[in-house]
């Protein structure tokens, strides 16, 4: 029988680091809540508070906060977590986009399809013999639901302008379903 003794010494090579308490201080959350809907960028938000005394660079980091300026982003626009289309048909009817001119065309939810269409303010102010060219794109799995994503552009002085939107999201039915009194689109 082989034996072997060993022997372990831990060495500390480095300076253990100091325990820093590094949350966010409550008058910087404050102030970003406060401030959120100017739409300044999360770099300069975090300029801002550190030129202000408002955070210490060498404890604060920028994730920080990138954090609180997107859980308050996120209360902007989200209207219902559980359903990001009816979030996004109840964002577009808040009474500041209505007035924007942004104009809901088509909503439909049922067993086999679901689909938000919107006009952008552009369409107020656009004449159709001023458009030369429309142009239709989509890419697919656009938000945490995996939507398909139509846009309508149109040539406008040489500029691509976004004229409509559409969110889509198709599922297999039968035709059981296809044909079921809910699921009958009236125009």
């Amino acid at each position: 029988m082989c034996q072997a003794k060993i022997k372990i010494q831990h060495l500390i090579l480095y300076e253990h680091p100091i325990y820093h308490d590094n949350k966010l201080p409550e008058n910087a959350i404050i102030w970003i809540s406060k401030n959120i809907k100017q739409n300044f960028r999360k770099i300069e938000i975090y300029k801002w508070l550190c030129e202000e005394g408002q955070i210490n660079p060498t404890i604060h980091s920028y994730n920080q906060v990138y954090y609180w300026v997107s859980k308050f982003s996120t209360q902007q626009y989200l209207r219902n977590a559980s359903n990001q289309l009816l979030s996004s048909l109840n964002f577009l009817k808040q009474n500041e986009l209505v007035d924007e001119r942004f104009k809901v065309l088509l909503y439909i939810k049922n067993d086999f399809v679901r689909v938000l269409g919107f006009l952008t303010p552009f369409n107020n102010y656009i004449e159709k013999a001023d458009i030369n060219e429309i142009f239709v794109d989509s890419t697919y799995k656009t938000n945490q639901q995996k939507f398909e994503l139509f846009a309508v552009l149109v040539n406008y002085g040489g500029h691509g302008v976004p004229f409509a939107y559409m969110y889509v999201d198709t599922f297999a039915a039968s035709k059981g379903l296809i044909q079921g009194p809910k699921n009958i689109i009236h125009s």
